[in-house]
């Protein structure tokens, strides 16, 4: 097996590329895109039935994504908050003593940011129960984007260095999600003007601008440790949402069961089923959509690099990367996001109610997305402006996927499309 690992650590293995990949070649030779949106066509006929009235006991497969894939990337996301601060003190430290060792220490504090930010993006494809409950609520506070704002974070690191807000003590907690969270520290870890965001010196900005370098460097690292600190506390509030016999992972695993939170087992299937869809309406969409002015954006519907999401980091394509991983993860059933049978996967179901193509076809889209994100060798908001023709074409791979998602998926597995992408034929 060969993870085709880069040392950019972007190229993570998705599948097994022995003779799987041979068949998947030969099976789909020839296969054209779907475009349009549906639901099942047995969905809510049979309740823990496939395609054709197939029985399937979905147990298994509830159980491996809750308990293998789900709750340990929320666990791993919850460790790397962690380190994420240890780095950040040491960089803080290092600014506040002159370190001659400075630069090394912010690399270090950028890369645990990336680290943290690649398992998030893989938990951003698990948006299911606490996650997307309450509008998100929670997955906001961690992680706004596309909604976020570099002026607001700016004034609050002068706000906490303050300690007050007009006389009321400051607390991250209660402020708004653009000025916390993943985004947040990516400004504050990333930006390189040390000046502030916002039009005119607005709030407690007045004298920003002419404090030294050091100052202002040192106040933004200062907040970054507290925005750290408040992600670690929201990481740990979804992992125990998620554990325990009381938790979420034990009432998904309880669909249908008498007392749970689904009246049948196919129904927390479709729960996790939703959650994949965000990668049609913002992996997709979002992520390359609007950048390449498929759909609204910032620049009246052209070309816009401005739009991509983590610019300041560069970490566009990691991003979208990591969420392929995400998905493969939950499609395999395998903690790796490789086709290697280590757990049930919806791969599995689709073959246990006689749609193993649809299997196939879903394998290949996959497998050549990442060997076309492989390729991108600059970050997305500059290939936008000298070669947007390979941003085209990973849109265009993705979207074979989800064309596939939206009709032959959830056809065969008796599923209901989610909101964001019912009647959604792009």
């Amino acid at each position: 097996m060969n993870s085709n690992t880069k040392s950019t650590g972007r190229s993570i293995g998705l599948f097994k590329q022995s003779m799987i990949a041979i068949v998947v070649l030969a099976v789909v030779q020839g296969c054209g895109e779907g475009g349009s949106s549906s639901v099942g066509t047995d969905y809510g006929q049979a309740a823990d039935s496939g395609s054709g009235g197939v029985d399937y006991d979905h147990t298994q497969l509830l159980a491996n994504l809750a308990d293998n894939i789900i709750l340990p990337t929320y666990q791993s996301f919850q460790t790397n908050t962690v380190a994420q601060t240890v780095s950040l003190n040491a960089y803080c430290d290092a600014l506040a003593a002159g370190d001659a060792d400075l630069p090394t220490q912010q690399q270090s504090a950028q890369n645990h940011w990336k680290t943290l930010s690649a398992v998030w993006q893989q938990a951003e494809m698990m948006q299911i129960g606490p996650l997307s409950a309450n509008q998100h609520a929670l997955r906001n506070t961690i992680y706004s984007w596309p909604v976020v704002s570099a002026c607001g974070v700016d004034q609050d690191v002068v706000y906490f260095q303050q300690g007050n807000i007009n006389g009321t003590q400051y607390q991250i907690s209660q402020r708004t999600d653009t000025r916390r969270g993943i985004d947040a520290l990516e400004h504050l870890l990333f930006s390189q003007n040390l000046n502030h965001s916002c039009n005119g010196n607005v709030g407690p900005l007045g004298d920003w601008n002419i404090r030294t370098d050091m100052e202002r460097m040192i106040a933004r690292c200062d907040f970054a440790i507290v925005v750290a600190d408040d992600i670690n506390q929201n990481a740990t509030t979804l992992v125990n949402a998620w554990s325990g016999d009381s938790g979420y992972a034990a009432k998904l695993k309880s669909a249908g069961e008498n007392g749970s939170d689904f009246e049948t087992s196919l129904q927390g299937v479709n729960a996790i089923s939703d959650a994949m869809f965000y990668l049609d309406s913002v992996t997709k969409d979002g992520k390359l959509g609007k950048p390449l002015g498929k759909k609204d954006n910032s620049c009246a519907n052209a070309v816009c690099p401005s739009d991509v999401e983590s610019a300041l980091s560069a970490q566009s394509v990691e991003h979208i990367v990591a969420n392929v991983v995400g998905f493969s993860k939950l499609f395999y059933g395998s903690q790796s996001g490789l086709a290697d049978g280590e757990g049930v996967g919806f791969d599995d179901y689709l073959i246990a109610v006689g749609d193993e193509q649809t299997a196939l076809r879903i394998t290949q889209g996959l497998l050549e997305m990442q060997q076309l994100a492989d390729q991108l060798q600059m970050p997305l908001a500059e290939l936008l402006v000298t070669d947007a023709a390979q941003v085209e074409a990973l849109y265009a791979r993705i979207k074979v996927v989800t064309d596939e998602m939206k009709t032959s998926f959830i056809t065969s597995l008796a599923l209901d499309l989610p909101q964001t992408s019912a009647g959604d034929n792009d």
